[in-house]
C-alpha cells in the first residue's frame, strides 16, 4: 500500500534532497520561498521590473552542504555591493493578518555581513514579538526562507 505524502511536505524533502538558493524568478514553490518571494517571482514572470535576488529556502540546509559558499556565490552573482535581506514566510500575508513590520529586515548588507544578517532574519521568526502576533492571530510560526535583494539606493520614496 502507498503511502501519500502532503505536497508540503513532498516539496520540503525535495528542497532537502536538492538544497540550494533558488534565483529569485525561478522561485515558484510557496512552501520553500515564502510568499514575497513568491509574489516578486510572478511579478517578474509577468515582466515586471524587479530588483535581481535569490531566495534561501525555509528549510534548513543538510549539514553536510556547504551552504555558506553557495550563498555568497549567489550574492557574488548578483554582481551588487548592498543588498536587502528580507523575511520571506510562507504564511505571511493572509487573509487575516499580514506578517509586516513582524520579522526583521537589514538594509545596505555588504558582503562581509551577508551570511550574519540571514541568520538574523531567520531567527527573527522565533522572536518574542513574531510570537505574540502568531499567538493573537491564531497562525503557526516558524522557519522562514530569507529573500536577498540587489539594494537600489532610491532618491525619492513615498
Amino acid at each position: 500500500m502507498a503511502i501519500a505524502i502532503p505536497s508540503y511536505l513532498n516539496s520540503a524533502m525535495m528542497a532537502l534532497m536538492a538544497w540550494g538558493v533558488i534565483s529569485l524568478g525561478e522561485s515558484s514553490d510557496k512552501t520553500l520561498v515564502g510568499g514575497k518571494a513568491h509574489a516578486l517571482s510572478s511579478l517578474i514572470r509577468a515582466g515586471f521590473n524587479v530588483p535581481k535576488g535569490f531566495v534561501v529556502p525555509a528549510p534548513s540546509p543538510p549539514e553536510n552542504l556547504d551552504f555558506e559558499d553557495e550563498v555568497l556565490k549567489a550574492f557574488d552573482n548578483l554582481k551588487a555591493p548592498w543588498v536587502a535581506v528580507r523575511s520571506s514566510a510562507a504564511s505571511e500575508d493572509g487573509v487575516s493578518a499580514a506578517w509586516a513590520g513582524q520579522l526583521d529586515t537589514f538594509l545596505n548588507v555588504d558582503r562581509k555581513h551577508l551570511l550574519e544578517s540571514i541568520q538574523k532574519c531567520q531567527h527573527s521568526a522565533h522572536s518574542e514579538r513574531a510570537k505574540a502576533y502568531a499567538e493573537q492571530k491564531n497562525l503557526r510560526s516558524g522557519g522562514v526562507a530569507v529573500l536577498v535583494q540587489q539594494m537600489v539606493q532610491s532618491t525619492v520614496s513615498g
